[in-house]
């Protein structure tokens, strides 16, 4: 947003008050959906005595009776990134470290950060070599661990080849994708398992309530003894049901995924990635991958990512325009499916 302002007082913008742009100022115009042809209603409580915290979350919106200027689709867009940016540390989209923030540390697991160091070469030139270091060390010291700096060109380069290396190499992609479905029959086996407990205990249960009634029907069982039992089959069927119900819904997962599926998500990450500013490519690499791990030898281990429906919703299918310089948009032609799952290379 500091850019942005920058490049409108640039240009000889001025706000509705003649004023210069501010961060604040373009903040409030990317929120108001005044421009998406909607007003909003009910967007404070109690103001004049809460001030500050007199906002309502949930404020009343409808459509407007005014022409829209932004389609809907960019709005969403806009809206996506700033809600990611809400919850990530705006230090991992400054400057030109595109992993930082997505690089753990091998001895405790923190953040890596970018970090550099001046010396001279062998001239006696200035030189400057740029590093992904510890968070926690670079923080705190020492004492909590150590830098175990990861050379930034390597480790950036490292990433984009493996992505490249999956797509040049079939079977790779192949292994990727069993692995993923493996881990996925894994998780489902023992819930299936137990739903087959459950089903059983539920049938003994109600056979056991059946044989009562019957006995209770036949005058061979005391009523206060019989209320008592059957409260308490009851509870046990109701604990039961309970459980299935868990079950289940720890049980939903997606069906098997496709190598088609995976291969052509990577290849529109592998396409925008070529064709993205270094600033797309970073946003674009924090919002596909989840983490990358380094191992003891500090050489990168694992690259975490994961596409989900939204994300690939603006994305990773076709733009609401071809004016990327304007909309931040990445284009790609055609529409892509939705999916949501994580791979590990």
């Amino acid at each position: 947003m500091k850019s942005i302002a920058n490049e409108l007082n640039h240009g000889g913008f001025r706000t509705r008050n003649n004023n210069p742009f501010s961060i604040c100022a373009v903040r409030d115009i990317l929120d108001n959906p005044f421009f998406v042809g909607k007003v909003r209603y009910n967007r404070y409580t109690n103001w004049s005595e809460r001030r500050r915290k007199g906002k309502n979350p949930n404020p009343l919106l409808v459509d407007g009776h005014h022409p829209p200027i932004i389609v809907e689709e960019l709005w969403e867009k806009v809206q996506f990134l700033r809600e990611r940016k809400a919850y990530t540390s705006t230090k991992r989209f400054h400057g030109n470290y595109e992993l930082t923030g997505l690089i753990r540390c091998p001895q405790c697991g923190a953040a890596m950060t970018a970090s550099r160091t001046n010396s001279k070469d062998k001239h006696g030139q200035p030189l400057i070599l740029m590093y992904y270091s510890c968070g926690a060390f670079r923080s705190k010291g020492s004492a909590v661990c150590g830098a175990n700096s990861v050379r930034k060109k390597d480790a950036e380069r490292y990433v984009i080849d493996r992505i490249k290396q999956a797509l040049a190499k079939p079977h790779i992609l192949q292994a990727i994708v069993k692995s993923v479905n493996d881990r996925k029959g894994n998780q489902v086996k023992p819930l299936q398992e137990g739903l087959s407990t459950i089903r059983s205990a539920l049938a003994d249960v109600q056979a056991k309530k059946l044989r009562y009634l019957d006995l209770y029907e036949n005058d061979q069982f005391d009523s206060s003894l019989f209320a008592g039992r059957l409260s308490k089959l009851e509870g046990e069927i109701n604990r039961l049901h309970a459980r299935w119900s868990e079950l289940e819904l720890d049980g939903n997962h997606s069906p098997p995924v496709s190598y088609e599926t995976v291969r052509s998500l990577i290849a529109r990450l592998d396409h925008l990635l070529d064709a993205s500013s270094t600033d797309q490519r970073k946003t674009l690499l924090h919002l596909i991958i989840k983490k990358i791990t380094v191992d003891d030898h500090r050489q990168i281990d694992k690259i975490e990512m994961t596409f989900d429906e939204t994300t690939e919703h603006h994305f990773l299918s076709q733009a609401p325009s071809a004016c990327t310089t304007a909309e931040g948009a990445f284009p790609f032609d055609g529409k892509t499916p939705k999916h949501s799952l994580t791979i590990t290379f």
